[in-house]
């Protein structure tokens, strides 16, 4: 753990004890952390910074550790490669629309093994050599955040970190960030999804900027997969009322598990946002013309097409509704 992560944590009176370094000196590699009343534990460099009284609600975190902590890297499915272009262009407008000259904050909800870091990093070498910056990711799962820090590591990059943490139960002060970003999964898996979105405003400064994805009740290619399969049809009639569902992902060593999942009606966002103090700058629809399909692994002449159109499109009207995930840029009001 980096020694300026201790300045982030919501601690009227903050003390590290039985701290080791690690053997490069720059970093602490365990001890205790005694926030006001309550202890949290330093595990190989990375803090573990969830409350006992929380963690009994937290069941996912076993899945999210069965999961291989790379298994969503790019460099194996097209399709995936596509969603994270669209990512990155998402993550390059949050940063250009940044009003300040002052060193960023950033925080990133569900960070697994850090491929938003990885791409700030590069956003930020391209366009804003001049801008300081500092990136904290947190995640429920230990073994993606171990994968991260060598990563972290290798690059040499000192200015990001990593806690254990539930997206419910920041551990942070209050108004801390200027971008919350939130990509891929972790608002689509949490219980407590109202919640979140409370903690995502407390923790962002006024006209800080909550980049997200959700995955969207409406989807265009769901509504073209129901009309052609009456049984599809019929158990999705059924199953319209529940907030949850449950998304199955399969491993590649076999098996699978089963996440809870929540789809999200635009209106449902809207109303959080507002909610929240938070205002919409822009919408995008991932996976509105190019059909999602992780399942394959490379894409065909048509597919190609598809995400070049997509790439052009996915924040126009009305693509960026239709999308199988609904990207949002908001700003704090």
């Amino acid at each position: 753990m980096r020694q300026w992560v201790l300045d982030y944590f919501d601690c009227r009176n903050i003390r590290l004890i039985n701290v080791k370094k690690d053997r490069h000196g720059d970093e602490i590699y365990s001890g205790k952390i005694i926030c006001d009343n309550k202890t949290f534990f330093i595990r190989r460099r990375i803090p573990i910074f969830i409350e006992k009284e929380f963690s009994q609600y937290i069941k996912i975190k076993g899945l999210y550790e069965a999961i291989p902590p790379t298994y969503w890297k790019a460099s194996g499915n097209d399709w995936i490669r596509h969603m994270r272009l669209e990512h990155l262009r998402m993550l390059t407008d949050a940063i250009n629309s940044v009003n300040s000259n002052n060193a960023l904050s950033i925080l990133i909800l569900g960070c697994g093994w850090g491929w938003e870091v990885w791409a700030l990093r590069l956003i930020m070498n391209k366009l804003m050599k001049r801008k300081k910056y500092r990136v904290i990711g947190i995640d429920l799962a230990y073994r993606p955040l171990k994968k991260a820090k060598k990563f972290a590591f290798v690059l040499n990059e000192e200015n990001a970190d990593f806690i254990v943490s539930a997206a419910e139960k920041l551990p942070f002060k209050r108004g801390m960030f200027d971008i919350v970003i939130g990509l891929f999964g972790v608002l689509d898996h949490s219980r407590f999804y109202p919640i979140l979105f409370r903690e995502v405003s407390r923790v962002i400064k006024s006209r800080g900027l909550f980049v997200f994805t959700v995955l969207n009740k409406f989807a265009l290619d769901w509504f073209l997969k129901i009309v052609t399969s009456p049984r599809l049809f019929l158990k999705t009639i059924k199953k319209a009322g529940d907030p949850f569902t449950r998304v199955t992902i399969p491993l590649k060593k076999g098996g699978a598990v089963r996440i809870p999942t929540h789809y999200y009606q635009i209106n449902e966002i809207l109303r959080f946002l507002k909610s929240n103090h938070f205002r919409i700058v822009k919408k995008y629809g991932i996976f509105s013309i190019l059909h999602m399909n992780f399942k394959r692994h490379r894409f065909e002449k048509h597919h190609e097409v598809l995400s070049r159109i997509e790439r052009k499109l996915f924040t126009v009207f009305p693509f960026n509704l239709l999308g199988r995930y609904l990207g949002i840029l908001a700003i704090k009001i």
